[in-house]
């Protein structure tokens, strides 16, 4: 209880200083013009100077993951503290809600890939809550501190059941995006024993975007005899023109 203080001025700081600094996207902007004024000469590197970062799930969420940890360790213990961890989640739901739905692009879809792992490790932090309200009650010898470990067995059972009912839809990408992402990877094939097969290979949608990128292969040939065509007779109009004009 004693260190509650420290992450109590912790959870402030990062509230009131860090999550702002994020909504205001200050270093991007330094950084960005900097490399457009020093190091951005062509037109593709000045496109990729100003286009804004995707956001970075490995460095920003185990930020928030520790906050809600402390939220849970200590709420047994300094009860105190919670309200600052509500203010912080009640920031940072803001600020993130405009960073990805106004600033920061979106690779794909990822379907709930990061389920499990945010389900989890909030499970964990649940467990820890418990463990340390069950060892308060213990030491101040209440009579029904046994109640906690029928929660944490229920707890246990809830976890199981989740986990039953959305992982194994949670690791697999929807079939869209398994698509689009065999469309990009140019690996749109039926063949099975292909160098890079299709991750997805159901025949109804495989055949789908094989006829689609053929279709699209077709008008870029189409397209490029038309330009070919279209340069031959400007270049035969000139011939005539010439030959008129050095016949008179």
């Amino acid at each position: 209880p004693g260190q509650a203080l420290t992450f109590m001025s912790y959870i402030m700081l990062i509230s009131l200083s860090t999550l702002p600094i994020l909504l205001t996207n200050i270093s991007s902007l330094i950084v960005g013009a900097l490399k457009l004024k020093y190091l951005a000469k062509t037109e593709y590197e000045k496109e990729e100077a100003i286009k804004p970062n995707f956001m970075k799930y490995h460095s920003d969420y185990p930020k928030h993951l520790l906050v809600f940890m402390i939220g849970l360790a200590y709420a047994p213990l300094a009860p105190l503290l919670v309200p600052f961890v509500a203010f912080f989640f009640a920031i940072a739901k803001v600020i993130y809600r405009f960073r990805l739905v106004y600033l920061m692009p979106v690779k794909c879809d990822g379907g709930g890939t990061l389920f499990p792992l945010v389900f989890n490790r909030i499970i964990v932090g649940l467990y820890v809550a418990q463990i340390t309200l069950l060892g308060v009650l213990g030491l101040k010898e209440f009579f029904g501190s046994f109640l906690i470990i029928i929660q944490i067995i229920l707890t246990s059972l809830f976890k199981s059941q989740v986990n039953a009912t959305f992982e194994q839809s949670s690791n697999a990408l929807c079939r869209e995006e398994l698509v689009k992402l065999d469309s990009n990877l140019n690996q749109v094939t039926d063949d099975r024993h292909a160098p890079n097969p299709s991750i997805f290979l159901s025949p109804a949608i495989t055949s789908t975007a094989i006829s689609l990128k053929a279709a699209f292969l077709e008008k870029e040939v189409a397209d490029e005899e038309e330009g070919i065509k279209n340069r031959i007779n400007s270049s035969a109009t000139r011939d005539q023109v010439e030959i008129v004009a050095y016949e008179k």
